[in-house]
Parts: structure tokens; sequence; C-alpha cells
């Protein structure tokens, strides 16, 4: 009797592990949610314009991640213009590298979530 207790005690925590790591909800992966958003808005023509023309503000409206606060940031090899950078923990940044629109003017394009 005593032999059957503990095989299912044992039995019982094998399955509590490995039950909780196989079944717990995916991760999700910010950084890359922010990136996709930024590739999507590249896609729909539209990043290219107002990363070139140092328009943040109408970049930053176009995004549409829902349930997380945002800003972007515009950057150039020697500038920054965008929103405030948040500043804390939890703060995961989307990173998009455009060569410019009709000339070459390199722009780095930064989407904060938090």
């Amino acid at each position: 009797m005593l032999e059957a207790v503990i095989a299912g005690v044992i039995i019982f925590g094998f399955l509590a592990v490995i039950g909780q790591t196989y079944m717990s909800p995916a991760r999700e992966d910010v950084a890359l949610q922010a990136y996709q958003s930024l590739k999507s808005l590249d896609e729909q023509g539209v990043l290219r314009l107002d990363a070139a023309a140092w328009d943040w503000g109408t970049l930053n409206g176009r995004v549409k991640i829902y349930g997380k606060n945002h800003t972007v940031e515009i950057c150039s090899p020697s500038q920054c213009q965008g929103g405030e950078r948040p500043e804390g923990r939890n703060v995961w940044v989307g990173n998009y590298i455009i060569s410019g629109d009709q000339y070459y003017s390199p722009r780095q394009v930064k989407l904060y979530l938090w």
C-alpha cells in the first residue's frame, strides 16, 4: 500500500512538472511585434516617406498596436528625433533601418513598446 502511494506521488509530481513546462502559454516576442508593425508600414509605402521627412508624429499615429503604449523615434547617423523615450523596465524596442526614400539618406526607425 505504501509503495502505491509513493508511486502515485512520484507520477503526480512528474506530470505536474511536465504539464507546466509544455502547457504554459508561449511568451510573446514584443520586439518582433514592433518590427513587424514597422515592416507592415514600409510595405504600405508610408514609413519611408515619414522617416525621410522626420515626421515622427505622423508615423507614431500610424502604428496600431493595441494593449501597449508606444512611441516612435527616427535616427540618422548624427541625430535622433521623436517622442519621449520610456524609462524603466519592460520596455521593448523594434528597429527598422531604411536607406532613404528617393535618395540615399539612411534612417533607423525605433518603435518603443511598454
